[in-house]
């Protein structure tokens, strides 16, 4: 398997188990409940199943920076824009590494290592 959207939400219960990681403490799905992420008073964030999508997402009517889908929501919490590529990529990253999905492919972690091991050899002396 390899570090996919569709792969994620195939491994993720299309996206529920990303929510169930990031969102600590007692909520049930379609039930509201204050959001974790801010200082909220009044319960009004829902983790809900589109069946247009067939994913989960969340949204919360007190504050609409927090609508969107599992990915939408990682990159709110990381500072990740989903429609940048290169943050995207990221997000799809740290899903996996958080979740322990494992779905990142051995090659592109070599890359990944040497490109790391590149620019520690690059960076200057302290």
């Amino acid at each position: 398997m390899s570090l996919t959207k569709e792969n994620i939400l195939k491994e993720t219960t299309a996206g529920l188990d990303i929510f169930k990681y990031f969102i600590r403490g007692k909520w049930k799905v379609g039930k509201p409940f204050l959001n974790p992420f801010y200082n909220d008073t009044k319960a009004s964030c829902h983790v809900y199943f589109d069946n247009g999508t067939k994913t989960y997402k969340i949204k919360d009517f007190g504050n609409a920076d927090f609508v969107g889908d599992c990915f939408f929501f990682v990159g709110k919490i990381f500072n990740k824009d989903c429609s940048n590529r290169e943050d995207f990529i990221d997000i799809l990253e740290i899903i996996d590494r958080e979740l322990h999905l494992d779905l990142q492919d051995r090659n592109d972690r070599i890359r990944e290592l040497k490109k790391t091991w590149v620019i520690k050899l690059n960076m200057p002396a302290s």
